[in-house]
C-alpha cells in the first residue's frame, strides 16, 4: 500500500470501475527502496519513447513506453512527481522493483530495467500485460456484466486463483511475504496469464530464518525503515487480525488469510468484510465473521469443499491456516472433481436428450410393440442421465412424464400383466358364484313342508342350480377363461336367478338375488362402457322375464291383488308361514353376506391401491422442486372423479 511522505503507512482500496477488454493492465502500488542500491542513471530520453498512460496509483504512475534499444513496448512505473524528493518513497519504490525482479516466476511480471528519469525520478520497466484485474472482473460479475459473465466462469476464476496460490507459495519459498494480496493486485491476462502485482509491501522477516540462504531474496539494509509496532500496512478487508494489530512478526500466514478472503469473494461475489468506514472493516476482521460463502450467498451453490477451504484459510488463529501450496492443492482437487462433474453433466445432457427423443417417438408410434420399445429406451436413457447427474432438470421432467402420463396403448408386457390380474379376478367371481348357486339347495326343505306341486320344475330348478355351480367352479380352475365363456356363464347366472321366481315370484327373492349377481359381475369383471350396460340389462331381464311369461300365460300367475292386499303364491309347492319366513330371512342373510364379502374385499384393494397411487404421486412430486413443471398430479385428498392421468397407471 502507498504511504505518505512522512513515512506513516496508510491504507487505500481501489474503487471499482467498469472495465473494457482493451484495458492495458499493469497497475501497481508503491513499494520500499534501498538507498544503497547503486546509482540510477541511464539514457532515458534516448532509449524510451513515452506513449499512453496505463494506470495510476497512490504514489506511482504507469506509462506505456517503447524501448527503442530492444524494439518492444514496455510498462514503465515511475514515482509520482510530488514524491520524487522523498527518500523514503524512493526506497520503497526501488525495493519493490528489486523484490519483483528477483522473484522469477511466470505469474510475476519480470523487471527489465531500473533507472532515473530526466528529472531524477526513479523508474523501472517491466513486461506489459493486457487484461483485467480480478477486482474489475468481480465487479462486473456482481453487476451482471454479460461479457464478463460469459468469459469468466467460476471455474476459470478458481483456476486463476490456484495459480495465485502457487505464485505465493513460490514467494514464500524465497522468504518473501507479499502482505498486500487483494483482487486489485491480481491480473487476469487476455491470453490466460495470471499475474500477482504490487510487491511494494513485501517483507522478508518471519520466514527468512527457515529459508536456505541460497534461495533468499537478497536486499541490503534499509537503514531502520521497518514497520513500526501498531502501524497498519495492507488493504482493509484482506488483512488478517494480527496484521491489523501491528504484530512485529508478519509471516506467510498473513498472505493465507488474504487468499482466504479473495477465495470467499470469488465464491460468493461479496467481500468477506465490508463496512462504511475502514474502522468498520477492521472491527469486522478483529471480531471474526462466518467464513463460509454458502452462508452469505446460498443461491451460489458453493461446493462444501470450497466452503471448508474458505473457513480454514481465513481462520483468526494463524496456526490453523494452511500453507499456500496446500490451498493450491485443495483447489486442484476441487477442480479435478469439477472436471469430472462437468463430464458427467455433459453425458447426462446427451442421455436426457436421447430419452426425450425416444419418448416423443413412443407417442407417435401406433404399433404397441414399437411404442413399448421406444418407451423402454426412454426409461433406460433417463435413468442413466439421472445416475450421471441427479440434478438434471430435463432428465427429471422426462422421468416424471414417463411415470405420470400413461401411454396411449399399454405395452404388450404390461397388457399381459393386466390380463393376468383380470383372469384372477374373473376366477374369483366364478368361485364365489359357484358356491352361491349351491345356496339355493337350502330352499328345498321349505318346498316339502306342505307338499310339492311340480316335481318336474323342482327337478329342473335344482338341476340348474347344480349345473351352474359346477360350471362356475370347473371353469374357475381352467388356465384361461375366454371372454365368450365368461359371457355365457353370466347369461346362465341370470337365467338361474329368473328360475328362483318359481318359489315366490319376481317380488321377493329375485330382486335381491339379481342385485347380488350383478354386483359380483361388476366387481370382478374388468369391462367398461357398453359391457356394464349389458350386465344391467341382464339383471333387469332376470326380474322381468318371469313377469312377462306370466302375462303371456306361459307361467302360472304368482301375484294378485285382493281387497288392497298383495297375495303371493308359489306354483312350485305349498308353503307354511313360519318355515317360509325363516327360510326367506336366512336366504337374504346369506346373499347379503356374500355381497358384503365381495364389496369388502374390493374396497380394501381399492383403498390400498389409492394409497399406493397417491404415495407414488407424492414421490414423483419430490423429483422436481418446482412443482409448476409437473403434470397435474393428484394430491392426498383427491377422489377418483378428480384424478389426473397419473391415476390411470396400473
Amino acid at each position: 500500500m502507498p504511504g505518505d511522505p512522512s513515512g506513516t503507512p496508510i491504507t487505500r482500496r481501489v474503487a471499482p470501475y467498469r472495465p473494457t477488454f482493451d484495458d492495458p493492465t499493469v497497475v501497481s502500488n508503491v513499494g520500499h527502496v534501498d538507498p544503497h542500491g547503486g546509482t540510477l542513471s541511464g539514457e532515458f530520453a534516448v532509449r524510451y519513447e513515452a506513449r499512453d498512460s496505463l494506470g495510476e496509483g497512490g504514489m506511482g504512475t504507469v506509462q506505456l513506453c517503447h524501448d527503442r534499444r530492444v524494439g518492444r513496448d514496455v510498462a514503465m512505473k515511475l514515482v509520482r512527481a510530488e514524491f520524487g524528493t522523498s527518500a523514503q518513497m524512493r526506497e520503497r519504490f526501488i525495493r519493490e522493483a528489486r523484490v519483483q525482479g528477483q522473484l522469477e516466476h511466470p505469474s510475476i511480471v519480470p523487471v527489465y530495467d531500473i533507472g532515473e528519469g530526466p528529472n531524477g525520478e526513479a523508474y523501472f520497466t517491466m513486461r506489459r500485460v493486457k487484461g483485467l484485474t480480478l477486482e474489475a472482473v468481480l465487479f462486473g460479475l456482481q453487476n451482471g456484466d454479460k461479457e464478463i459473465t460469459r468469459r469468466y466462469s467460476q471455474r476459470r476464476l478458481l483456476m486463476a486463483f490456484s495459480n495465485v496460490c502457487l505464485t505465493i507459495a513460490y514467494a514464500h519459498s524465497r522468504g518473501v511475504v507479499h502482505r498486500d494480496l487483494n483482487p486489485a493486485n491480481i491480473m487476469l491476462g487476455d491470453f490466460g496469464e495470471v499475474i500477482v502485482l504490487d510487491w511494494g509491501l513485501a517483507k522478508l522477516p518471519g520466514i527468512e530464518d527457515a529459508t536456505p540462504a541460497s534461495q533468499r531474496v537478497s536486499l541490503p539494509d534499509l537503514h531502520g525503515l521497518t514497520t513500526r509496532a501498531g502501524s497498519v500496512l495492507g488493504t482493509p478487508g484482506y488483512m488478517p487480525p494480527e496484521q491489523i494489530r501491528g504484530a512485529e512478526r508478519d509471516d506467510a500466514k498473513a498472505d493465507i488469510y488474504a487468499l482466504g478472503s479473495i477465495l470467499f469473494e470469488i465464491a460468493s461475489l461479496e467481500p468477506m468484510h465490508s463496512g462504511e468506514t475502514v474502522d468498520d472493516i477492521f472491527t469486522s476482521t478483529l471480531m471474526g465473521t462466518q467464513g463460509r460463502p454458502s452462508a452469505r450467498a446460498p443461491h451460489r451453490n458453493v461446493p462444501p469443499e470450497l466452503d471448508e477451504l474458505c473457513l480454514t484459510a481465513s481462520a483468526s488463529d494463524p496456526a490453523q491456516r494452511p500453507t499456500a501450496r496446500a490451498v493450491h492443492e485443495a483447489i486442484e482437487r476441487l477442480l479435478d472433481g469439477s472436471r469430472d462433474t462437468e463430464a458427467r453433466q455433459g453425458l447426462a445432457a446427451e442421455r436426457a436428450a436421447m430419452a426425450q427423443v425416444a419418448l416423443a417417438h413412443s407417442h407417435l408410434e401406433n404399433n404397441p410393440d414399437e411404442a413399448a420399445k421406444h418407451r423402454a429406451r426412454a426409461m433406460r436413457e433417463v435413468t442413466t442421465a439421472l445416475a450421471l447427474d441427479p440434478s438434471h432438470q430435463g432428465a427429471t421432467s422426462t422421468l416424471v412424464n414417463l411415470l405420470a402420463v400413461p401411454p396411449k396403448q399399454l405395452p404388450p408386457d404390461a397388457q399381459h400383466e393386466v390380463e393376468a390380474v383380470e383372469q384372477s379376478d374373473l376366477k374369483h367371481r366364478l368361485r364365489s358364484l359357484g358356491l352361491g348357486h349351491l345356496g339355493w339347495l337350502m330352499l328345498v326343505p321349505l318346498l316339502f313342508t306342505r307338499g310339492v306341486r311340480s316335481y318336474l320344475f323342482l327337478a329342473i330348478m335344482l338341476g340348474l342350480a347344480v349345473c351352474l355351480s359346477a360350471a362356475n367352479l370347473l371353469v374357475s380352475r381352467t388356465k384361461h377363461v375366454s371372454r365368450n365363456v365368461s359371457t355365457a356363464l353370466c347369461c346362465a347366472d341370470y337365467l338361474g336367478v329368473a328360475a328362483v321366481s318359481a318359489v315366490l315370484g319376481s317380488w321377493v327373492l329375485v330382486p335381491l338375488l339379481a342385485l347380488a349377481v350383478l354386483t359380483m359381475h361388476m366387481l370382478h369383471t374388468r369391462v367398461r362402457g357398453a359391457n356394464h350396460t349389458r350386465m344391467l340389462i341382464g339383471a333387469f331381464g332376470a326380474m322381468l322375464l318371469p313377469l312377462v311369461l306370466e302375462w303371456l300365460g306361459l307361467f302360472p300367475q304368482v301375484a294378485s291383488f285382493a281387497a288392497g292386499e298383495l297375495v303371493l303364491r308359489s306354483w312350485l309347492a305349498d308353503l307354511a308361514l313360519i318355515p317360509t319366513t325363516v327360510g326367506v330371512v336366512l336366504f337374504h342373510t346369506i346373499v347379503l353376506l356374500m355381497v358384503f364379502g365381495a364389496l369388502s374385499r374390493t374396497m380394501d384393494a381399492y383403498a390400498r391401491g389409492e394409497r399406493n397411487l397417491l404415495l407414488h404421486a407424492w414421490q414423483l412430486r419430490q423429483l422436481i422442486p418446482d412443482q409448476d413443471d409437473l403434470p397435474n398430479m393428484p394430491t392426498l385428498d383427491s377422489r377418483p372423479s378428480e384424478r389426473s392421468p397419473v391415476a390411470l397407471i396400473g
